[in-house]
């Protein structure tokens, strides 16, 4: 049977609604999993087409703060390391 995943964006946005009166900016991290998906990414990628459509959302209703949804690419991580050494032949420029 599959793992049950909770996405809790809530947090989230405690963070936005304490951050937009002392900022007109705020940098949300995204990832190219929210939009190419791989198999056993499951979670890591709802997750983040949550965080995406966060910041979709409430860059809507707080119209004086630019929020930005950053997926910055491939990161050094162990996260990583262990996916692409698990499908060198998909990753075989970065591995």
């Amino acid at each position: 049977m599959p793992e049950e995943i909770t996405i809790r964006p809530d947090p989230n946005k405690v963070l936005i609604d304490e951050l937009s009166p002392i900022s007109d900016k705020i940098v949300v991290m995204s990832s190219g999993a929210a939009v190419n998906g791989n198999a056993g990414w499951g979670g890591y990628a709802l997750s983040k087409c949550a965080v995406n459509m966060m910041v979709n959302i409430y860059s809507k209703e707080l119209v004086d703060t630019k929020i930005y949804a950053l997926a910055p690419g491939v990161i050094d991580t162990d996260m990583v390391a262990k996916v692409i050494s698990a499908n060198k032949d998909r990753f075989s420029s970065i591995s």
